[in-house]
């Protein structure tokens, strides 16, 4: 699939380490394409300004209504504090 060629083919954790620009991340603590471990060493290579949330699902988060209603208050909040 085009969508696993692309993520071997790019490697964005270089440029997040380098972005002075706020930066949201939203993991689901039992994702089956990155391991938690994994997450926590991707938040703690990154700069600040950045927000973490780490929510309890799978990777597809959207296939929860409480869920998606919940990263949308996310990404609604995070919007707000940096004024986005």
């Amino acid at each position: 699939m085009a969508y696993f060629r692309d993520g071997r083919q790019y490697v964005p954790l270089q440029y997040l380490k380098e972005c002075d620009k706020p930066k949201l991340m939203i993991f689901g603590k039992h994702d089956e394409f990155t391991p938690i471990n994994k997450v926590k060493d991707i938040c703690k290579s990154v700069p600040y300004p950045k927000t973490v949330k780490v929510l309890n699902c799978g990777h597809e988060y959207w296939h929860s209504l409480r869920l998606l209603k919940k990263v949308n208050d996310i990404i609604g909040k995070f919007v707000d504090e940096y004024g986005l």
